[in-house]
């Protein structure tokens, strides 16, 4: 220690040990800050054990619930303005997570009739209330308007690419989004 620098002092302590495969990779922990929790969601295959897990930061206390319709792929996680959580599942299903009710409601099913060859593959929340989810591999993305409901698919790439990811938003000041797309 030189001078007056304080030394910094880390501690750690295990808050939570969810038994399910793969938790926590590929999407963010997202601070609820009225409920004073982490909220986070485990990655499963096939519909097995998808879960969103929720972690009281003052209790360390853990819990979690489980995602509807046997859900899986949750790579679109972004808390909305209105408070709620917001994950977009493989095959482009869309579902709200209120952390009140602690209840999934679905919002948009982009490809509902279509075969299922999309996968949800990142998320980003607007200012303005709206949320996007990328799609690979097809590099379209969904816009979902949270205060109507609406939702719409935008591809911006001609034809029929393949092996196209849309998973990176960024909002400049003005309101515009831009969409990375990268791939084959």
């Amino acid at each position: 220690q030189s001078g007056d620098t304080p030394i910094l002092k880390i501690s750690i302590h295990p808050i939570a040990h969810p038994e399910c495969r793969l938790p926590f990779v590929n999407v963010p922990t997202i601070f609820l800050e009225e409920q004073r929790c982490l909220a986070a969601m485990n990655i499963s295959d096939e519909g097995r054990d998808s879960r969103i897990f929720l972690v009281n930061v003052d209790t360390l206390e853990s819990e979690f619930v489980s995602v509807p319709d046997a859900q899986w792929g949750p790579y679109g996680f972004v808390k909305g303005a209105d408070g709620r959580i917001y994950v977009g599942f493989f095959f482009g299903r869309i579902y709200s997570f209120d952390p009140v009710s602690k209840r999934f409601e679905l919002k948009a099913d982009p490809f509902a009739n279509q075969t299922p060859d999309r996968l949800t593959w990142g998320g980003y929340a607007s200012r303005a209330g709206r949320l996007y989810m990328g799609v690979y591999p097809t590099g379209e993305f969904t816009e979902y308007e949270i205060a109507t409901g609406e939702f719409r698919t935008i591809a911006p790439l001609e034809g029929v690419p393949f092996g196209v990811y849309a998973n990176q938003f960024v909002e400049l000041p003005d309101g515009r989004i831009l969409v990375l797309l990268y791939g084959s």
